[in-house]
């Protein structure tokens, strides 16, 4: 969990500027890494039960005890793990988003910053800073190894399935509609999501092919075969969106695409969309976030999307002026979540809902 300085070390260290405050950082960066080193060696997985000894947990996984034991004395003082004795257990934090107990499972989501994010920040980072985009962005870096597909796609899918229920809690979907497309819509979560709250909708899933095994298996999982089909194409094309259309996600879509790219996404959705139709859009917004943490994740936010994608977040008052521009009306802001924002609208023409 974060490193949360006492009063005391606030004083010295942030208020009074007496010792190096960066200190915080670097012990959090290095959490960072012990977290997703447990989780890769599954000691995450193996106190998801009765609390274990070192010596135990070092036989159960493999591990050498000594160096097992610096790991989780670390994990401690962070807060993932806590000692019972001479036995080591999860903490209620680490139990509800590092294991599959409650249904919130971030350790993939985390497993793809440290195993992919990151590396290549390393490479392109620097790049970026004086060329202003990276030589690649990092969907045609995941190309080169079709495996790094699949590590995206579950950390992707992770942080997908929490923020989709909190979609599909902001925003209503009028009651006749029968047909969703999910532009961009990679894990296909955001389409079960949907479709398990509106039993009459069906979904359509539209993205690189890349994806398909990923969303196959969401869709299994959810028992949704029969509602939730994948279809491979490019969203950027009109052609590949499809007609007659009742509702369009586009869930962290936009941030991959310029000012002039985002607006013809919003008018090919438009075109795929029966009149009355109604358009979704849920992404990281400049001008939504209200508090310091909330301000620092943002921009954390933004340097990631220049660094990997050459892109960007978008201005929410510019996005509300494209999705007019495209053909939308009564565009409305929704909060999905920390840090996440839905803008609904809906499509102009005769038929209203």
């Amino acid at each position: 969990m974060p490193l949360v300085p006492n009063l005391l070390e606030r004083i010295v260290l942030l208020r009074l500027n007496r010792g190096p405050g960066l200190l915080l950082d670097l012990v959090g960066a290095a959490g960072t890494r012990a977290v997703a080193t447990a989780l890769d060696a599954g000691v995450f997985e193996a106190l998801n039960g009765d609390p274990q000894s070192v010596e135990e947990l070092a036989a159960d996984r493999g591990l050498d005890a000594d160096a097992l034991a610096a790991l989780l004395d670390f994990l401690e003082t962070l807060g993932y793990v806590e000692q019972r004795g001479e036995r080591y257990a999860l903490t209620a934090l680490s139990r509800r988003w590092l294991t599959d107990a409650e249904g919130s499972d971030f350790g993939p989501y985390l497993a793809m910053w440290n195993d992919l994010i990151f590396p290549f920040w390393d490479a392109e980072l620097g790049r970026t800073l004086e060329d202003g985009e990276p030589s690649r962005t990092i969907y045609e870096w995941f190309d080169e190894q079709p495996a790094r597909w699949q590590t995206a796609q579950e950390g992707f899918r992770a942080v997908g399935e929490f923020a989709a229920g909190k979609l599909v809690d902001a925003v209503s979907v009028p009651d006749d509609a029968e047909r969703l497309l999910d532009v961009g819509g990679g894990h296909g979560s955001y389409s079960v999501a949907f479709c398990e709250a509106h039993p009459g909708l069906t979904a359509t899933v539209l993205d690189v092919p890349d994806v398909e095994a990923v969303v196959a298996e969401t869709v299994a999982d959810a028992g949704m075969a029969d509602r939730v089909t994948f279809r491979g194409g490019d969203y950027t094309e009109p052609s590949d969106l499809g007609a007659e259309f009742d509702v369009a996600l586009l869930c962290n879509v936009i941030h991959a695409h310029d000012a002039a790219e985002t607006r013809a996404l919003f008018e090919g959705a438009r075109g795929a969309l029966v009149d009355g139709g109604r358009i979704v859009v849920l992404d990281q917004f400049a001008g939504a976030a209200r508090t310091r943490t909330m301000k620092a994740a943002l921009q954390f936010i933004r340097l990631n999307y220049v660094t990997t994608l050459g892109g960007t977040v978008h201005d929410l008052d510019d996005v509300r002026k494209w999705l007019t521009a495209a053909g939308f009306v009564d565009v409305e802001s929704k909060s999905a979540g920390p840090g996440t924002t839905a803008l609904v609208a809906t499509a102009a023409g005769t038929g209203s809902r």
